[in-house]
């Protein structure tokens, strides 16, 4: 018996009435009940009973629930008929069984699941996620990546971004899927509730994405991510692997968490609008280290997208059998001028590829 039925019954009873007889969902009702009288006045399993006798008309308080046969909850199902209640949910519904309870978070955690591809952009005040499990499709004449990763992808917004809503707090964290009702997460941060539910993703070490994109936009403390890599049981395994760069450094993070053994194409596009590389010698050094991993080495496609107006290096990859490079700016007709030659003596033994971008 909670505290509010010993000490004031009548309020609690009153209470109850009047969200019964205008038949307020009960869910709805205990959360509007919690902020009144507070959190850890009654459990949600308690209230329920009373309301449900309240809105079938049994108004007597005069019940002692003691005496009631042992209840059985959602964990007593046996776990056979979990794991097909689990197998049947797609990742926006797992995600939200997960919530529930730390049982159904221990349980979904240890329940395989597979992912197709995994796109994230983390800025200042916003994450976007996108988890995609395979079964989100939209009727296009032709793929549009970004089409779907707009339409398909969770946005995590802070208040900075939505100023002007007064029910969300300074610490608070605006949810935004398409279609579906917005959620406000009091006490969270944007970039951390996105790489909770990524990280999530990644948790089972046996499948291998068929792609995986990470853009840090404008995000200052992206270390962060880094530290969250460096706790994964094993490595990343993932086919095709993009990484977008603005602080110049990005790569750097990210690579050495990628098995090497499954890439089989790397982008790595250099926009670096918030931290630029000045000088030539730290732009050849970036590239030499993108060079030597092991991810690079193995990818059977490699791509470097530069926005650099700095002039690329083109020497370091007279060695490599094979690469795209796509350029950027007004430097790029004489980088290619002085890569072409270089690259004289070693026609006829090495295969270039050099692919501009008007």
């Amino acid at each position: 018996m909670t505290h509010i039925l010993q000490y004031s019954p009548r309020q609690f009873r009153d209470l109850l009435i009047l969200e019964t007889i205008h038949e307020v969902p009960v869910f709805r009702a205990y959360q509007k009940y919690s902020r009144k009288v507070g959190e850890n006045a009654m459990s949600y399993q308690d209230y329920e009973f009373w309301y449900m006798r309240f809105l079938r008309g049994d108004y007597s308080m005069d019940y002692d629930r003691s005496q009631d046969p042992k209840t059985r909850s959602l964990m007593d199902i046996p776990l056979e008929i979990m794991e097909q209640i689990a197998g049947g949910l797609n990742i926006r519904e797992k995600m939200s069984l997960r919530k529930v309870c730390g049982n159904l978070r221990t349980f979904i955690d240890t329940t395989p699941s597979n992912f197709k591809k995994i796109l994230v952009r983390f800025e200042s005040e916003r994450t976007r996620l996108w988890l995609d499990d395979g079964n989100q499709k939209l009727d296009l004449r032709r793929p549009d990546r970004v089409v779907e990763f707009e339409h398909f992808s969770v946005l995590y917004d802070s208040k900075a971004t939505w100023s002007m809503l007064e029910e969300l707090k300074d610490d608070d964290c605006l949810v935004r899927v398409h279609r579906h009702r917005d959620k406000i997460v009091p006490k969270a941060i944007h970039w951390e509730m996105a790489m909770y539910n990524m990280f999530f993703a990644l948790k089972n070490q046996k499948q291998v994405l068929e792609e995986i994109s990470i853009e840090n936009k404008s995000l200052g403390n992206f270390e962060e991510f880094e530290t969250r890599l460096k706790c994964l049981k094993r490595k990343i395994r993932g086919k095709k692997v993009k990484i977008i760069t603005h602080y110049s450094n990005e790569e750097s993070m990210i690579l050495p968490y990628i098995d090497p053994v499954t890439i089989e194409e790397l982008e790595i596009e250099m926009k670096d609008w918030k931290v630029e590389l000045k000088s030539e010698e730290d732009n050849k050094e970036r590239i030499r280290k993108i060079m030597e991993t092991e991810v690079w080495k193995k990818a059977e496609n490699r791509t470097l997208h530069c926005h650099s107006k700095i002039d690329f290096p083109f020497e370091l990859l007279m060695d490599c059998p094979k690469f795209n490079l796509r350029l950027e700016h007004s430097v790029r007709e004489r980088s290619v001028r002085r890569a072409r030659n270089r690259a004289r003596p070693f026609r006829g033994r090495r295969e270039m590829e050099g692919r501009r971008e008007m």
